[in-house]
């Protein structure tokens, strides 16, 4: 999947009830920033303009790959749920122990299906030749 014009990226897997995705980067935080492509994606989020915009940075604890994605991810679902907000344009910062993900927020116009919840479902972020990737199952 991975070319020089397409280091990044995702697809969509069949999976039986929920939804699964395959992602692919070349790094770790590049991976995080695809996993939250994905998952506005598959919601067909649609943001209301580029005003409004805010800073906001989110921190995820974790012990190993698989619990800071799905800290990450389970983060956005929250910020999206409660404040309407989609988070864009991410930086990170990672000290061995947390990862701080730098964003602007923007406003929710409108989601066509909604995610519940991140799973650890099958999940394994894999290093590759090309890079990293992990498969996402999220609830639905």
């Amino acid at each position: 999947m991975t070319t020089s014009d397409n280091p990044c990226g995702f697809i969509e897997i069949a999976h039986t009830a929920d939804w699964a995705v395959k992602i692919w980067a070349p790094d770790f935080t590049l991976l995080l920033a695809e996993a939250a492509r994905a998952m506005y994606a598959l919601q067909m989020t649609r943001v209301e303009g580029q005003s409004g915009q805010t800073a906001v940075e989110i921190s995820v604890a974790g012990e190993d790959e698989e619990s800071w994605l799905v800290g990450f991810l389970s983060e956005l679902i929250y910020w999206q749920d409660t404040r309407g907000i989609m988070v864009e344009d991410l930086a990170f910062r990672y000290d061995g122990k947390v990862i701080r993900a730098l964003g602007r927020a923007v406003p929710i116009a409108e989601r066509a299906k909604e995610i519940k919840a991140v799973t650890y479902s099958g999940l394994e972020v894999r290093v590759t030749e090309q890079g990293v990737e992990a498969v996402v199952v999220f609830d639905v």
